[in-house]
């Protein structure tokens, strides 16, 4: 039997990362929003809507958040990104490792984050 989804319910999950507000460059997998925060090598990095794109990616459909930087805070590598809003962790993915060095800009390239069809 053939599985499928309207495009509505592949977006749901997209559309509530997308209300991020805050991303945080992390030491390794944060658990929580304060996690994010006691790892992040930078303040917050402020998201609005323009910094979220929706497409699709053949079967799925596809969040792509845009690129960032901020200077750096703490020296420590980076190897996570977490996206947050209010007090809440929406997501976290991985990051091409970096060193970040207190005072230096830290560049977060853009990434995607898939909603596949149930399987």
């Amino acid at each position: 039997m053939a599985k499928s989804a309207v495009t509505a319910v592949l977006d749901a999950p997209l559309d509530v990362i997308a209300t991020a507000t805050e991303m945080y460059p992390c030491e390794g997998q944060p658990t929580s929003r304060a996690d994010a925060i006691s790892k992040s090598a930078s303040l917050a990095i402020a998201l609005d809507s323009g910094d979220f794109a929706k497409s699709t990616q053949g079967t799925a459909r596809r969040l792509t958040v845009a690129a960032q930087s901020a200077t750096a805070n703490a020296s420590r590598p980076v190897d996570h990104v977490a996206l947050c809003s209010g007090s809440v962790l929406l997501a976290v993915t991985t990051s091409p490792s970096q060193n970040a060095n207190n005072g230096s800009p830290i560049n977060i390239a853009a990434f995607t984050i898939d909603s596949p069809l149930p399987v």
